[in-house]
């Protein structure tokens, strides 16, 4: 609560060495040692909530209620340190476990996961709160926007943020094989690639997300993608960042099918990846 005399926001640190005097004081000295100085005028008026703060109530009070003041929120500072450290030691919880957290323990949680996806983002309390609504509801699958860049997923009895994939989706073209490592998907077709249905008559290949209403041959059938998703169970973070290959003559080549427990090992050649994040 209150100022910090040190932080760091946006990678910049900020130090702040004058909090422990008022702006009387510092003005008095300033003009005994001819020390010029400005006054910022949008302090003057109470245009903003912190100049009504101040004007009405912090400029009302003697030394005596100031110090009291600054003991209140000291204490309370002690109170939220403790939070900090409490949430620092949680790791990979179920929902029902981050429901049963104290609020402030929430909150600094479900932040600390966020940051791991996008750095300069911060939780606020009606956030927080709208994410512990998404967590107490029935539903297994549910999204909600934390804002333009950044989305909370519940997934069952998982919960995670992802960044926001626009509205265009993703679009590569490989002239010939190489190797692709996108924040959506890994491929390597340098070795072989007949496995996903690509040959070198396939080339110029493209690689996108895949479409709901795109049509995949399956037992020479033609299915709707939104048909195989529904069927695989996939989750909703992962349909609109599933890919989907198409040769030159943009026929579907080869669209790679969802398993829950799937692991990559050094033999695949073309997976999804389940998470992307800004944080390199």
């Amino acid at each position: 609560y209150g100022l910090k005399i040190e932080t760091c926001i946006f990678g910049i640190n900020i130090i702040r060495p004058l909090l422990n005097y008022k702006k009387s004081d510092l003005m008095e000295f300033c003009k005994e040692n001819d020390v010029s100085y400005s006054i910022d005028i949008t302090n003057l008026g109470d245009h903003f909530s912190r100049n009504i703060i101040r004007h009405q109530i912090v400029m009302k009070m003697d030394d005596e209620q100031r110090k009291k003041m600054l003991e209140e929120i000291e204490k309370e500072n002690q109170k939220l340190l403790s939070y900090y450290e409490s949430a620092n030691k949680l790791v990979n919880l179920s929902n029902k476990d981050l429901l049963k957290l104290n609020p402030v323990v929430f909150r600094i949680y479900i932040n600390k996961l966020a940051k791991e996806v996008f750095p300069n983002i911060e939780i606020s309390n009606k956030v927080a709160n709208q994410i512990r609504n998404v967590l107490s509801s029935s539903k297994p699958n549910v999204m909600t926007p934390i804002n333009k860049d950044v989305v909370f997923y519940k997934e069952y009895e998982t919960c995670f943020f992802d960044l926001v994939i626009n509205e265009n989706g993703y679009f590569y073209v490989l002239e010939k094989p190489q190797i692709l490592d996108t924040p959506y998907f890994y491929l390597d077709f340098t070795s072989h690639s007949d496995n996903r249905n690509v040959n070198e008559q396939s080339y110029p290949i493209i690689i996108r997300n895949a479409h709901l209403e795109d049509l995949v041959p399956i037992n020479n059938y033609l299915v709707k993608v939104r048909r195989l998703f529904i069927d695989w169970k996939m989750p909703l973070s992962l349909r609109k960042r599933w890919p989907i290959i198409l040769n030159k003559d943009n026929e579907v080549l080869y669209i790679p099918r969802y398993q829950k427990d799937f692991v990559v090992d050094e033999k695949c050649n073309f997976y999804v990846k389940k998470r992307f994040s800004l944080k390199k």
